[in-house]
């Protein structure tokens, strides 16, 4: 509220200042930051604002054509174009060593039918992305479901130290490694609704 600091208005402009506040905003979109919970980790995990909270790479992008799963935007790692190692990851993830060591990767995605890479890797990393915690291979998961819609989960039980190294923030990366991207038809990735939760233990 108001305070009187003791003197009088004698003329000239005055100016009275109430009731303020600071808000935290999330400065790669519009509005104000979401919370995130144990079971969601992940700002933007449907991409329904298009890359913002997300990098990607070496061709990858999110797409507004008509071609995911329920008419939204998806993430887009195009047959056509890239490079072998085109991806995308969420960096600075908020997390809370009490909330457990069990990390949860989940996404829909569709391999199209010509889609082929050395391997595809789902990778937990630390918080600014560059040290490796695991990367898991879903390649044996996908080869039956090319050219289908799939939800692919990924595990990761962080150790004493791996939560020591997160100190508060880690990374996940989506990335094929030695993709084909020849522009042969119906090889790209489409991957939409992705969520990372943590838990105590494995459900």
């Amino acid at each position: 509220g108001r305070k009187n600091p003791g003197f009088g208005f004698t003329g000239g402009i005055r100016v009275e200042i109430d009731d303020v506040r600071l808000v935290v905003t999330d400065p790669a979109t519009t509005g104000y930051v979401a919370p995130t919970t144990p079971s969601q980790l992940l700002r933007n995990a449907n991409f329904n604002t298009g890359d913002a909270n997300w990098t990607f790479f070496e061709g990858a992008y999110v797409s507004t054509d008509a071609w995911s799963e329920d008419g939204s935007y998806f993430a887009l790692i195009p047959g056509w174009g890239g490079t072998p190692y085109a991806g995308f990851m969420q960096n600075s993830i908020v997390v809370n060593p009490a909330n457990g060591d069990f990390f949860t990767a989940t996404f829909r995605a569709r391999f199209e039918a010509n889609y082929q890479a050395t391997r595809t890797i789902v990778a937990f990393m630390d918080g600014g992305g560059v040290n490796t915690f695991l990367e898991a291979d879903i390649t044996d998961e996908i080869a039956p479901r090319l050219g289908q819609w799939h939800t692919y989960q990924a595990t990761f039980r962080a150790s004493a130290a791996n939560l020591a190294a997160m100190n508060g923030q880690m990374s996940l990366k989506i990335q094929p490694l030695g993709r084909r991207a020849n522009g042969t038809p119906f090889s790209s990735v489409l991957v939409d609704n992705v969520v990372l939760a943590q838990a105590d233990a494995a459900t």
